[in-house]
């Protein structure tokens, strides 16, 4: 499970997850959207979510389809 579906599905605000993590809201928020974080962060993600955020999950963030679709999506924004 993403970190963002793990927050949506168990009603977690991102302020709160950022306290126990350690970290600031937008480098939680870069997280989510593909940054990568340090192995100590990413260890205390898994450990935060017991488990159900998975180390796949913070370093392969989207499916090839997703990442595809983004990439189009992208190349449209340019077009335009």
């Amino acid at each position: 499970m993403r970190l963002f579906e793990y927050l949506r599905s168990n009603g977690i605000k991102r302020s709160d997850f950022i306290k126990h993590l350690g970290v600031h809201e937008l480098t939680l928020h870069n997280y989510i959207h593909g940054v990568f974080p340090s192995k100590k962060v990413a260890d205390k993600i898994v450990e935060a979510t017991n488990g159900e955020v998975q180390y796949s999950d913070i370093f392969f963030p989207m499916t090839e389809e997703e990442y595809k679709r983004s990439f189009e999506k992208g190349a449209k924004k340019r077009e335009n």
